[in-house]
């Protein structure tokens, strides 16, 4: 009895220093592709290619963000490289351009907030381009801008960066969405803040005053920019991008502006000071040649938010704003249509797509206090959706308002449920989806499928799974929150961080 009994506990402890020592086995769909403690995972354009942060650590200053190496490996394996070290981990640290080309801020000095700019191009290896860069951007043809000891330069492909004339002193700058070859720049405060438009290598002044927040229009067509007025507030002026034409100014003491995302609007909230909400106005723009817009209108008084449907000119807002609880009434409305107006108490709302229709959070009192969600359209009574709910969204094509409710341990588990967006305001009833739901995220390339994070309550992570409209798939567990991302260009692949110690490292799974 005593030998079988050594021998069993011989097998026993043989197996378990087997288990020990063995590479750990698959739990999930993704193949590990690099080992680490990675973060700011970010794939390429394409999808080919992913480049995360590992082996981060604080510098000796105080309240510095912790700088990582920068990593780069292909999708489909291969190992990875190590592109930049002392890689910042604030999104800015690193940037894919929309050619496929990856910049950093290398050995980055924490007290000047600048570093070595590395690039690497398609096809070739690191490159230092340029030191003590402390802004820097890619444009949409893959030309990449920088700001190197205040100097504004422009790197094209294959060639080295050619410093900008006339363009000294500057801060910040943005590549014009729709030509590359332009863009704007604003001066360091210290130089005096002006906006420039950099053209042909070339910078000519916009405005003389220093200027504030700045933009294109997203059709490239205008330029708006808060400039410092002569009674020291902020004048809202627009210029065309075509035309050499002195700005329109819209409006003065403007605080935030906003273009539709069509280009063909403008909405500024002016009037705003600590503890004060301001008021909504909205223009409609005509052509590039002209940069003197329609009137613009007031839109609603009182307002703290607002936001611009992502497919059509139409806004949605929160008047009557209370800042100190942020909340307010929900408005509905935009260029040449009629302002409508709901509930009360709102904190959270979101635009179909198509600005059609609006969803919200109200917080009312009535049978007892509960979190509400509402759905509203121009025209129409609010109608309740659902009580008690934590987050929710429209799908990207309009068809599904996804929410969740039903949920326990401090919102980390709700149900999903859906129900159609056009169906939800008769009192249509809702779909359950998924149970035990810390988060949900659309596929943008398939309306129909979403990823489904569930937390965990053994590490801060998620055990993730993906939807794809009438059946739940299992992908892997103990997953970095935040770190999935659904690959280009057909979402057919999965990449994400896993943080389980025996298993950390850099996953992509192929999705059913």
């Amino acid at each position: 009895m005593r030998r079988a009994s050594a021998f069993l506990l011989g097998v026993a402890l043989a197996a378990a220093l087997g288990a020990c020592t063995a590479r750990p086995r698959p739990v999930g769909l993704g193949r590990r592709i690099a080992e680490g403690k990675a973060q700011g995972l970010r794939p390429s354009p394409d999808g080919s290619r992913l480049a995360w942060l590992d082996r981060c650590a604080r510098p000796p200053v105080a309240q510095a963000p912790p700088v990582c190496d920068l990593l780069v490996a292909a999708v489909d394996g291969g190992g990875a490289s190590r592109v930049a070290e002392g890689v910042s981990s604030l999104e800015a640290g690193f940037a894919w351009g929309r050619d496929g080309s990856l910049a950093a801020l290398a050995s980055l000095d924490p007290a000047s907030g600048t570093g070595a700019l590395v690039v690497v191009r398609p096809g070739a290896g690191p490159e230092v381009v340029a030191p003590a860069v402390s802004f820097y951007a890619f444009g949409p043809g893959g030309d990449l801008g920088l700001v190197a000891a205040g100097e504004l330069q422009v790197q094209v492909p294959g060639a080295r960066p050619a410093p900008v004339a006339g363009a000294a002193g500057v801060a910040t700058f943005e590549f014009d969405p729709a030509d590359p070859g332009q863009l704007l720049a604003r001066r360091q405060a210290a130089a005096g803040g002006a906006l420039l438009r950099v053209r042909g290598g070339v910078a000519t002044p916009l405005s003389t005053a220093p200027a504030g927040e700045y933009a294109w229009s997203p059709d490239g067509r205008f330029v708006a920019a808060t400039v410092r007025g002569a009674g020291g507030t902020w004048d809202l002026q627009l210029w065309s991008a075509a035309a050499a034409r002195p700005p329109a100014t819209l409006a003065g003491d403007v605080q935030a502006f906003s273009f539709a995302r069509d280009g063909s609007a403008i909405a500024f909230l002016a009037g705003m000071s600590p503890g004060k909400a301001g008021d909504l106005y909205a223009a409609t723009l005509g052509r590039a040649e002209d940069p003197r817009p329609a009137r613009a209108a007031l839109v609603a008084k009182g307002v703290g938010e607002f936001r611009w449907a992502s497919a059509a000119p139409r806004l949605a807002w929160l008047e009557s704003f209370d800042p100190r609880i942020r909340a307010g009434a929900l408005g509905l409305g935009g260029p040449g249509a009629p302002a409508s107006t709901f509930g009360k108490n709102v904190t959270a709302f979101d635009l179909s797509p198509a600005g059609t229709q609006a969803a919200f959070l109200e917080h009312v009192t009535a049978g007892g206090y509960s979190v509400d969600l509402m759905l509203a359209a121009p025209g129409a009574a609010a109608a309740t959706v659902a009580r008690g709910v934590f987050g929710f969204d429209f799908s990207p094509d309009g068809r599904w308002l996804y929410y969740r409710a039903n949920c326990v341990r401090n919102a980390e588990a709700c149900d999903l449920l859906r129900v159609p967006s056009a169906g939800a305001a008769a009192g249509q009833a809702p779909v359950r989806v998924a149970e035990g739901v810390k988060s949900f995220e659309f596929d943008r390339s398939r309306p129909d499928r979403l990823l489904i994070g569930y937390a965990r309550k053994d590490l801060a992570a998620l055990d993730l799974a993906v939807w794809d409209g009438s059946r739940l798939v299992p992908v892997d567990r103990a997953v970095a929150p935040g770190s999935a991302r659904l690959l280009p260009p057909d979402g057919s692949r999965l990449a994400y961080v896993v943080v389980d110690p025996e298993r950390a490292g850099v996953y992509v799974a192929r999705l059913p």
